[in-house]
């Protein structure tokens, strides 16, 4: 999996660059974990940078780099817990740009997968002081993947979406499934 981030992130920088193409980008918005262990939302943020290939009209191929911020409040066998976990994450997404007016306003669904790679955070429960990492051998594996499902709106070089990211890999180590589910508010500069 680190091979396979790497060659990609190599990939996409070796991308020969040219006016409109690369963007910039920042979010805000929530994320849980869902399955056998259904957390509540906690803060998430997500800062990255990606690169739009054009492959016909207004059909492209949008591949980035992020790093993220994920993480879920659950309930668990010590009581309350708060998890905070960060990620490289590459996602390849296919988008079709519609243009709405004659004054460079462009709607952009989006539709792709994701790979991600946990390297830092903290799972925490409160009423027994235990702090641990969270991808430990005991809590998370490193390795995510999934589907994102994105909207945007375009005006000249700036862009505002809203993304729904789903897990698809079970996380967990311990053997109840864990998946990712985030939800972000996005705005972008394209350069």
């Amino acid at each position: 999996m680190k091979k396979l981030l790497c060659i990609i992130t190599f990939a996409m920088l070796t991308i020969s660059a040219s006016a409109q193409n690369w963007k910039a980008e920042v979010g805000l918005g929530a994320s849980r974990y869902r399955g056998d262990i259904d957390g509540n939302f906690r803060f998430a943020w997500q800062a990255g940078i990606g690169y739009e290939i054009q492959v016909a009209g207004p059909l492209s191929i949008q591949p980035a780099l992020n790093i993220i911020k994920k993480g879920s409040k659950f309930k668990g066998d010590a009581g309350k817990y708060t998890s905070g976990a960060y990620y490289f994450e590459i996602p390849v997404m296919a988008s079709y740009r519609f243009s709405i007016t004659d004054f460079g306003i462009n709607v952009v669904p989006q539709a792709g997968i994701y790979l991600g790679y946990g390297f830092a955070g903290k799972t925490k429960a409160k009423s027994l002081d235990i702090k641990y990492d969270t991808f430990s051998n005991e809590s998370l594996k490193e390795q995510d993947y999934g589907v994102n499902f994105k909207c945007e709106v375009e005006w000249e070089d700036y862009t505002f979406g809203v993304r729904y990211g789903m897990g698809l890999k079970d996380i967990n180590q311990n053997g109840r499934s864990v998946k990712n589910s985030t939800i972000m508010f996005t705005a972008g500069y394209r350069f």
